[in-house]
Order: structure tokens, then sequence, then C-alpha cells
């Protein structure tokens, strides 16, 4: 994978090649837990919490989210969920389906969610917090291990042409 980044863009080329030298991204924060089983009885998995402003120094944070996730029942489609909210209020809410990643019926898959903090309004919620979890809404039994959440720091200068370049 390559990465350019620059004056109002930012691109990344991806090959199924293993590169000689990899991107090593600027991690401003990493959290590694394990996850419990999800039986057919519950619907929304144990929540993490991180409140954003003990995370995230400046607007261009990225979070990279990602979950192993398993169900034998193809009828299931549970979601990583990420909930942003402030004041007791969702402001967004998003999720990634397992459906889009379960490539392999067999064995447990790899579940991505990506949020760029670039747009959002500090000012306005600045006790914001996020709240990852996985949603069942069909109660079926699911496995979910290895919730990783990375913040990185993003390109600081993608809205040179709005905003002054420091």
């Amino acid at each position: 994978m390559n990465k350019e980044e620059g004056f109002t863009y930012s691109t990344y080329c991806f090959s199924k090649l293993k590169p000689i030298t990899e991107i090593t991204e600027n991690v401003i924060f990493s959290d590694e837990s394990k996850l419990l089983n999800i039986d057919s009885t519950t619907e929304y998995g144990p929540a993490k919490t991180i409140f954003l402003k003990d995370v995230i120094y400046d607007r261009h944070a990225i979070f990279n989210i990602s979950a192993m996730m398993y169900s034998k029942d193809t009828a299931s489609k549970p979601l990583l969920v990420v909930d942003i909210s402030a004041d007791e209020k969702s402001i967004i809410w998003n999720g990634s389906a397992y459906d889009n990643y379960n490539n392999n019926a067999a064995k447990f898959n790899k579940v991505f969610f990506c949020y760029d903090f670039t747009s959002f309004d500090f000012k306005k919620y600045p006790n914001a917090e996020m709240k990852i979890y996985i949603w069942n809404p069909q109660k079926k039994q699911i496995q979910a291990d290895q919730l990783k959440i990375e913040a990185v720091e993003g390109n600081h200068y993608i809205y040179g042409l709005y905003e002054p370049l420091n």
C-alpha cells in the first residue's frame, strides 16, 4: 500500500502484493480488547466507550475500528456499530455489516469501520463520546473477538484551500 497526501487530496494505493516498505501511520490512540460471545438472547454486545476529548487532539483524526466476527447461521446479520453522542443524545450512528465481510462462512471474518473526524464539530460537542458495540438484531448466536480501535493522524493540508496552512 502506498499513500500520498497534499493540498486538497489524500490517496491510498492498495495491492495484493506486500510492499517492501509499508506505510506507517502516526497512531495517536490504540486499544484492543476481547469481545464476549453473543448468544441468541442478546441483541447488544458490551459497549466500549471512548471520550473523544481524551484521545483526539485535533479534528484531523481518523478512527479505524475492526472486530473479528463469526456466525454459523446465514440469517444472522450483526453490525459493528459506532454511536457518537453528546449530552446523552446520539448525533452520529453508523454500522458496518458482517454480511459485507463474510467471505468465508467457515471461519472468523474481519469487519471494518472507519470514521474521519475532519468535519466533526468539536466546538458544538466538546464532551462527545464514542460507543462501539456489536448489534445483533436477529438475536442469533455470534462469536466476536479482537475489537481493535486505532486513531491515526489525518491529512492537515487537505482543506488548505479554505483554512490557513500551519
